[in-house]
């Protein structure tokens, strides 16, 4: 292309030379003539009586020469653009030699395309993927170069209205550490989370090799008001790196450090994750022992609330778990135990001193898989002092005298491809003792049993409905009561399985309260009451 243009420029001056030369000789003999006195004129007028063809041949001869000339200077233009490319002797940009060579060989000349494509593909790759030049990287090689990225999220939104025409409200009992969820969420909630594998690429003759993973993960949240909320939240959920499969006689053993999700365990439809010690910390997992996996790992938490002149309270704990030990043919046991320590120190808030406290916790995760098609999965945790609230929580995990019970059961079955469903039966008491003066005691005695069944008409639509009854006594404030909630659905999913998503729904929601919870649930619409009715849309979705 840039040949063809000097060509064209090289002719466009030829013209207008040939053009101009004309024009000043007409110019100049009008000039001329102007000049002359009257008595010149019919010499001058002689002169342009002087045959055409004189002219005509000086023309050609013009013409000729130039023409000689414009491939005189295409032939030099070549040369000059031969010198100019860069040779592998010139100075490059440190470790740039290789990848710059690499190029001009695998390079197509102008308007000449690669003739191996796969061939050049594969000597690309073997080169760094970015270089001090920022060149563009071919769009063959991005299958490549992200084949150890993965990208994954959670995403819920959608909008309601309360029977009186506000704005929609949940409900949930006081005391209660969840609720109920289906048609009673009234946010926008997110988790993108983006990881790479950092070996992936090279082990493409080994893909039983060593992995080496970073994740970070966002999260976001905003309640359903007007587009640009200004109260909008988002969070750095996960933030670490894992290396596995570096022991030869343990592959499936992991080592990590950073901040994450730490095998977390829930029941969907309350959204409750009834174990979860996620926070900063490292440590080692999946480390096989013969009867099951070993994981360790030390997590720390702080309290910016809770302040001593040297420094924040924290909370120093040990994740110590020892899971798949098989039961049987299809069953599984995980066995936990998190002890946990706060060091003492003056608090600058009120001058206290506190005690260095310390607690522990353990438990046991029984699962049956094959059940129906679903499976079973039960769970027993206790826990006493800094412990007692089973999580990293800081200064605010309570102190001596705290401790905490809880049982919980879940079961998801699809006996036929048409009908699915989960039940879920919490039982908690807990007991909160302060740490720190600024703290009030409290117990809570919670239960809670609900189900969701699902009626899969065809492979998209679905029918479904919601039925939970929260049983609670909370002290101090003797707040005593039952709340019991209710919802039909009608949703859109990809496939007949319970945990098929995305889903789009739409649904309605009334729930029941005993007067005990007057004025706790259902926000200013139903302040005064004892029941409420909601109505709305909402999508849910992960990957």
């Amino acid at each position: 292309r840039r040949k063809t243009l000097f060509r064209l420029l090289l002719r466009i001056l030829c013209i207008m030379g040939l053009t101009a030369s004309p024009l000043r000789a007409q110019e100049n003999t009008s000039k001329n003539s102007s000049d002359k006195p009257v008595g010149a004129e019919n010499s001058a007028n002689e002169k342009e009586l002087e045959p055409a063809a004189e002219e005509k041949k000086d023309v050609t001869r013009t013409l000729d020469e130039l023409t000689q000339r414009v491939s005189e200077l295409e032939s030099q233009l070549e040369e000059l653009r031969s010198k100019e490319r860069p040779s592998k002797s010139d100075e490059e940009p440190p470790g740039q030699s290789e990848t710059n060579a690499a190029d001009e060989q695998l390079e197509a000349q102008d308007g000449e395309e690669s003739e191996d494509t796969a061939e050049r593909t594969r000597q690309r790759a073997s080169l760094n993927y970015y270089d001090a030049n920022a060149r563009p990287i071919p769009i063959e090689l991005m299958p490549e170069i992200l084949a150890g990225f993965r990208f994954h999220g959670y995403l819920r939104s959608g909008a309601g209205v309360s029977s009186n025409g506000r704005a929609q409200e949940v409900f949930q009992a006081p005391g209660a550490e969840t609720k109920y969820r289906l048609g009673n969420e009234q946010d926008t909630y997110g988790e993108l989370a983006f990881a790479n594998d950092w070996l992936e690429t090279h082990n493409a003759s080994d893909p039983d090799g060593p992995g080496f993973v970073t994740q970070v993960r966002i999260g976001f949240s905003t309640d359903q008001t007007k587009l640009y909320n200004p109260e909008d939240n988002i969070w750095i959920l996960e933030a670490f790196a894992m290396l596995g499969n570096i022991l030869p006689n343990n592959p499936g053993a992991k080592f990590w450090a950073g901040e994450r999700f730490y095998r977390r365990h829930d029941i969907h439809i309350i959204d409750f994750f009834f174990q979860n010690t996620s926070s900063y910390g490292g440590g080692i997992e999946d480390f096989d022992i013969k009867i099951g996996k070993l994981s360790v790992a030390y997590l720390a938490a702080s309290d910016a609330s809770a302040e001593a002149p040297d420094g924040q309270f924290a909370q120093h704990n040990l994740d110590i778990r020892l899971s798949d030990i098989a039961i049987g043919a299809n069953s599984t046991l995980m066995v936990w135990a998190f002890p946990s320590v706060v060091a003492g120190g003056t608090l600058i808030a009120t001058g206290e001193q506190v005690d260095t406290d310390g607690g522990i916790a353990g438990g046991l995760i029984f699962q049956t898989n094959d059940l129906w098609g679903g499976y079973n999965k039960a769970s027993f945790q206790a826990g006493m002092g800094t412990s007692a609230s089973f999580t990293p929580n800081g200064a605010g995990s309570g102190g001596k005298g705290s401790y905490k019970f809880r049982f919980t059961d879940q079961l998801v079955v699809q006996p036929i491809k048409q009908i699915s469903g989960q039940l879920a039966i919490v039982l908690s008491e807990q007991n909160f003792s302060p740490l720190l003066s600024t703290q009030e005691e409290s117990r809570v005695r919670w239960a809670s049993v609900g189900v969701r069944p699902i009626w899969h008409v065809n492979k998209f639509l679905r029918l479904q409905a919601e039925v939970g009854a929260d049983f609670v006594k909370n002290d101090p404030g003797d707040i005593n009561g039952i709340l019991l909630k209710t919802t039909g659905a009608v949703g859109l999913a990809p496939r007949r399985e319970f945990f098929s998503r995305p889903e789009v729904r739409l649904f309605a929601t009334h729930a029941a309260w005993t007067e005990g919870f007057r004025g706790l649930v259902g926000g200013a619409p139903f302040l005064n009451d004892k029941a409420g009715t909601t109505f709305g849309v909402q999508m849910e979705a992960w990957w």
